[in-house]
């Protein structure tokens, strides 16, 4: 029953996860315009790379819900090293908005 638990937990984070980084893309796409002219071609390609890693993000999620105990632990590590990665990623574009 405990690892019940902690799968239902494991897939309500990732899901949450997956929100928050569709709606930190989507609020990132709207400050497009606020971006100088110097730098906006870099700042639309690391928006293209967040994409492209929330979509590898997305297809993690729906694996995981599938997927055993043992697998799930590598799920997750994948999902916690994403999270460091965007959190940079987001960092980056905050940094071009200025």
């Amino acid at each position: 029953m405990n690892n019940l638990i902690d799968k239902n937990e494991l897939k309500a984070k990732a899901k949450n996860s997956v929100d928050q980084v569709m709606d930190k893309i989507e609020s990132m796409e709207q400050k497009k315009e606020e971006v100088k002219s110097d730098v906006k071609q870099k700042f639309e390609k690391r928006i293209e790379q967040l994409k492209s890693a929330r979509d590898e993000m997305k297809h993690k999620y729906e694996e995981m819900k599938e997927k055993s105990d043992v697998q799930l632990e590598d799920i997750q590590k994948a999902f916690s090293s994403a999270s460091n990665k965007f959190e940079e990623g987001f960092a980056d574009l905050k940094q071009m908005v200025r």
